[in-house]
């Protein structure tokens, strides 16, 4: 009988394939969204630190081109995206109660924090104006301040190429977040665990 009750508790204990499943779920958004958050805080600095040597460093600039340049930025975040997605898949395997995916969170199907990139899709789809200022108006200063670099030409000319190039760019900004606006539209918010809490906390 002891041999038979050690059987039933393993097969009652060992998770269901829902659960199973759910716990993929939540280990790659867990992942996917510390990759996103190391990732762009790595390319934000980056970035920022090659665009002070291209205008403080004579040497940075004879020696690097703008691909170079370019590609400084990209591959720290793509390195630090990468690396942050392993190791914390590898974490969440290794301590799942760190991440709140113990077995009892996983059989009430609970969400104890919202992914980063949830967040940022959210934001965007409740003020789309503001994404489109946001990257809109950098990418119509730089073009700008290209165009005005080129001496040959007019005042007059760098000012049309600069319209015709910014709206050109705008434009697809302005179409691409139509098309997020049109998918959330259909698909929804994601839901904010958080809220949850707070309703039940009021009742």
């Amino acid at each position: 009988m002891s041999n038979l009750e050690s059987i039933n508790s393993r097969l009652t204990s060992a998770p269901t394939v829902q659960e199973s499943r759910l716990k993929e779920e939540k280990v790659r958004a867990i992942s996917l969204s510390e990759g996103i958050k190391y990732g762009g805080s790595g390319f934000l600095i980056s970035a920022a630190a090659t665009a002070f040597a291209t205008v403080k460093s004579t040497s940075f600039n004879k020696y690097m081109s703008i691909s170079a340049k370019s590609s400084i930025p990209i591959m720290t975040g793509v390195f630090l995206f990468t690396l942050n997605y392993e190791l914390t898949q590898y974490s969440c395997g290794r301590f799942p109660e760190k991440w709140g995916l113990s077995e009892k969170t996983l059989k009430e199907g609970r969400v104890l924090s919202m992914p980063i990139h949830h967040r940022i899709m959210n934001s965007m789809y409740d003020h789309p104006f503001a994404f489109i200022v946001i990257t809109g108006a950098p990418f119509a200063g730089y073009i700008l301040s290209e165009q005005m670099k080129l001496k040959h030409l007019k005042f007059s000319q760098r000012l049309m190429q600069t319209r015709v190039f910014a709206q050109g760019g705008i434009i697809t900004i302005l179409l691409s977040t139509m098309a997020f606006r049109e998918y959330m539209d259909r698909r929804g918010r994601f839901p904010d665990p958080n809220d949850n809490i707070k309703d039940n906390n009021g009742k």
